[in-house]
Formats: structure tokens, sequence, C-alpha cells
């Protein structure tokens, strides 16, 4: 399993207008349960891809949770993330 993990001062992080931001994380973990599937798209040497992965919801581990998710590690994204995870390691 792969965790990846960014903070919000994070370059990599999305802006989320005040209108649309949801805080409350209870309400997050509600909606990830009632639609656990996240579409991950990567651009690889052959141009984009975009894949289904199924979520899972740990709302007891962490401060807010933590989202796992399951990629083949055979799929071809998925050796592209191993390759990504060896060059860059979580910290």
């Amino acid at each position: 399993m792969v965790h990846l993990a960014r903070n919000k001062s994070s370059a990599h992080s999305m802006y989320i207008p005040k209108l649309f931001e949801e805080t409350r994380v209870d309400i997050m973990h509600e909606l990830i349960r009632a639609q656990p599937l996240a579409t991950l798209v990567t651009l690889g040497p052959d141009g984009l891809n975009a894949n289904h992965i199924p979520l899972h919801i740990a709302s007891d581990t962490g401060a807010h949770g933590v989202i796992e998710g399951l990629l083949a590690t055979g799929a071809p994204e998925g050796m592209e993330m191993a390759q990504l995870m060896k060059e860059n390691p979580p910290a």
C-alpha cells in the first residue's frame, strides 16, 4: 500500500474557494464512505491514463483519518507510482 501525504503549505496544494470549502471531518468521512471510488489520473511516457481506485477511510488513524486506496503494482500506473516513491520517499 502506498501512502502519499502533502501538507497545506505544499506548493502542490489545490486552491479551494471558501464557498466550496468543507472543514468538518465527520462530513468528509461520510462522503468518502458513501462514494468510495476515486479516479487517479497520471501522465506517463505514453500520455494520460485514468483509473478507478477503491478507497477506504481509516477514521481512527491520525488526527483526521487516513484515506487508503488499492493500486495494483503490476499495472503500468502502479509501477510508475512505485518508481516515483523510490525517487521521492515520503518524509
